[in-house]
């Protein structure tokens, strides 16, 4: 078992205010890792976090979420070069964050115009 000195580190690096630009999930993953660390070299560790505390802000609404258009995506998919891997993770990031007629309706109005301008005919069997 870990001292108390450790256990008191780690707690004390999980709540250090250089983390608050963070979101929730990203420090509850930091502090799952390094439980996950210390079970895999069998010295187990216990300690509370209170992943809450590093909320990030979006200004005045707290509830408000990044949006991310299309050129977005274009610009982190190639100007990035990500791996394969993460193309397909911001992929379907991307569309998960649509419903069925919202990517349909996205996809006819940004992607179809440009399929048919390459192969040179809206007609598919052209």
């Amino acid at each position: 078992m870990p001292s108390s000195r450790t256990v008191k580190l780690i707690v004390d690096y999980l709540h250090d205010p250089i983390h608050g630009d963070q979101y929730e999930s990203t420090m509850g993953v930091a502090a799952s890792a390094i439980k996950s660390f210390f079970a895999a070299n069998n010295y187990p560790i216990v300690f509370s976090y209170n992943k809450k505390l590093f909320k990030k802000n979006y200004g005045e609404n707290e509830d408000a979420v990044p949006s991310m258009n299309l050129n977005d995506l274009l610009k982190i998919l190639t100007l990035d070069k990500p791996s394969v891997l993460q193309k397909a993770v911001f992929m379907a990031k991307f569309h998960g964050g649509m419903d069925a007629s919202t990517l349909a309706d996205k996809f006819n109005f940004e992607a179809y115009a440009k399929i048919a301008k390459h192969f040179g005919s809206e007609d598919p069997d052209a």
